[in-house]
C-alpha cells in the first residue's frame, strides 16, 4: 500500500507540473522501488504498481526534461507530510 500511496503522490505531483506549464521537471522520491521502477532499472511485478508506473512515465514524457532522484527518507519528511495531508483531506 505504501508503494500505491508514493506512486499516486509522483503522479498527483506530475498532473500539478503539467497544468501549471511546467516543461522541466525534478522529483525526488525516498521509495527506491518507485525510483528505480520509474527509471527502469527494475521491473515492476505487480499489475496494479505496473499501471501507475505506466501513467506516470506517460506523464513524465509530457515534460521536455524529467528526471526522478532517490533521497534519504530524512531529507524528505517535509514532502511526506504534504502527502499525508493531501491525501487525509
Amino acid at each position: 500500500m505504501n508503494n500505491e500511496a508514493e506512486y499516486r503522490a509522483l503522479i498527483r505531483g506530475l498532473e500539478v507540473a503539467s497544468e501549471q506549464g511546467c516543461t522541466e521537471v525534478e522529483t525526488r522520491d525516498d521509495s527506491q522501488l518507485v525510483v528505480g521502477q520509474v527509471k527502469g532499472d527494475w521491473q515492476t511485478n505487480e499489475q496494479h504498481l505496473r499501471k501507475l508506473r505506466d501513467r506516470a512515465r506517460e506523464l513524465a514524457e509530457e515534460f521536455e526534461t524529467f528526471e526522478i532522484v532517490r533521497v534519504d527518507r530524512e531529507e524528505n519528511l517535509r514532502a511526506d507530510g504534504l502527502v499525508d495531508r493531501e491525501f487525509d483531506d
